[in-house]
């Protein structure tokens, strides 16, 4: 049996390959890792937040589900929106949380549709892993308590968040257990009785009466809520075939833009060299006038959007590929959570309308009845011999970016994905590029460049596996406390 995993959290991995074990597909395990994030990750993964799917049947091409939030059908006058600043350290970012921010989700929706058309286990059985996570609980680690720290003024707007994240008033500390049974129950009951019961049932129902009179939402947002597929943009690329997340979208066309802007004719250059770091910083270089037009994504296939600065942290990824070679690759989100949870659920609720960074013209700017646009990029390689690669990360704005650089150690450089998801990245800001450390020599650099002491998440969390010549490798970003799986690895003990 062989099957590749790499995902944001151990305990995720370890859903999906309960399932890969059980005979499942990597779509089933894709549901199964889906239900885990939302108490492994649950500040970035949710059944009421949203993300997309490229998702790869052996023998055929590439599609893309969209199941991103979507705006209301109608501007409301009553809202309850609440700005809360959030300390990045470096920076600090206002967001808006509340009801009035939240979006239609699209999980669920997304969750039972690649059930429907490629899953081969009963749902039950693929949210078993998560519901026993939810009921004896994940420890707390080092990425988890700094994300719920970041959050933790969100986190503790309602009584749920407070008796379960915190602790004698403080963010519970790592080696904490946090536990959801509410949640369980959830999954419980969406398994058994179906989609329709989360957006037209029981569910809906207790959202509504909580927040009816102070979202943006109506009862006919959540009942006509669907899943699109979309055909992922394609780009003939250093021998290789890349396909990656189309408009509405944005993330797919800017790794579009950085690939096309890199090189492939490198033959004397060597990874990591200063070489190395000197082609990344012209590739910065060409990308800044580009980066900096606000009409800049006009430029792109026709497509338009004002929504082109997109930075939401609260993302997460992961890569599945099956002894089937079936491949699986899936972005998600909740943006920074909207600090309200339904009673009696364990779900918190996006805020997706109170990012200013995906709404530059003011809050209220939104286009009703329309999808978000991301920079969420769930991209797959392949070549014409035994060859694919599935892909994407976390880390807003930088996310396509962050996945080019892996895309350029791995087939431009011929770095194998551990290599080249370990190696050190750089993101210019359009101010200055910022470089983790890694590179061997600094020495007559003609631009202004921050190095860093440290690696960091703010460099992206790319998690991916490769399949090249009948040999499978998995990598997860250590930059996020990323965990990979084999065919070969054990499911450890709870």
């Amino acid at each position: 049996m062989n099957y590749g995993i790499s995902s944001g959290h151990e305990k995720t991995s370890y859903a999906a390959e309960e399932i890969l074990r059980a005979g499942g597909n990597a779509f089933d395990a894709a549901i199964a890792a889906l239900a885990a994030m939302c108490i492994t990750e649950p500040c970035m993964s949710s059944l009421c937040g949203a993300g997309f799917a490229m998702m790869i049947p052996q023998g055929k091409k590439p599609t893309l589900l969209d199941f991103f939030c979507q705006t209301p059908q109608q501007k409301r006058s009553q809202s309850e929106l609440k700005a809360i600043e959030v300390d990045f350290g470096d920076t600090s970012e206002f967001y808006y949380v509340g009801p009035g921010s939240i979006a239609t989700p699209g999980t669920v929706a997304g969750i039972f549709e690649i059930h429907q058309r490629y899953a081969t286990m009963p749902i039950e059985e693929l949210f078993a892993p998560a519901m026993d996570l939810c009921r004896t609980g994940v420890i707390i680690n080092d990425f988890q308590y700094y994300d719920f720290f970041l959050l933790r003024d969100i986190l503790g707007m309602s009584s749920y968040g407070r008796e379960h994240f915190f602790q004698a008033e403080q963010i519970k500390a790592v080696g904490k257990r946090i536990r959801l049974p509410e949640l369980s129950d959830t999954l419980d009951y969406i398994g058994r009785q179906g989609v329709r019961s989360f957006y037209e049932g029981e569910i809906a129902n207790l959202f509504f009466s909580q927040y009816e009179n102070t979202t943006q939402l109506t009862k006919k947002d959540w009942k006509d809520y669907t899943c699109i597929y979309r055909k992922p943009l394609e780009l003939s690329w250093a021998g290789k075939s890349v396909y990656t997340n189309p408009p509405p979208a944005v993330g797919g066309l800017w790794l579009i833009e950085y690939l096309k802007a890199a090189t492939t004719d490198l033959n004397a250059l060597d990874f990591l060299s200063e070489k190395h770091l000197r082609a990344q910083l012209e590739v910065w270089e060409s990308l800044r006038a580009f980066r900096k037009n606000s009409e800049g994504l006009d430029l792109l296939s026709g497509y338009r959007t004002q929504q082109h600065q997109i930075r939401s942290k609260g993302t997460s990824h992961f890569s599945i590929i099956d002894k089937w070679s079936n491949a699986v690759s899936v972005t998600t989100t909740l943006g920074e959570g909207s600090g309200c949870f339904i009673e009696g659920t364990g779900l918190q609720l996006n805020n997706m309308l109170g990012e200013e960074s995906i709404l530059p013209n003011g809050i209220d700017s939104w286009i009703p009845d329309t999808r978000l646009a991301s920079m969420c990029c769930p991209t797959y390689v392949s070549g014409q011999e035994d060859y694919q690669l599935v892909l994407g990360s976390g880390g807003g704005a930088r996310i396509p970016f962050m996945i080019g650089q892996v895309l350029f150690n791995m087939l431009v450089l011929d770095q194998d994905i551990r290599n080249s998801v370990k190696a050190a990245r750089s993101f210019d800001n359009l101010k200055t590029v910022q470089l983790e450390p890694g590179y061997p020599s600094l020495h007559h650099m003609d631009r202004q460049i921050n190095l860093w002491e440290n690696t960091s998440l703010y460099f992206g969390g790319v998690h991916g596996v490769a399949q090249i010549e009948g040999r499978l490798m998995a990598a997860a970003d250590f930059r996020r406390d990323g965990n990979s799986i084999l065919s070969t690895s054990k499911i450890p003990p709870n």
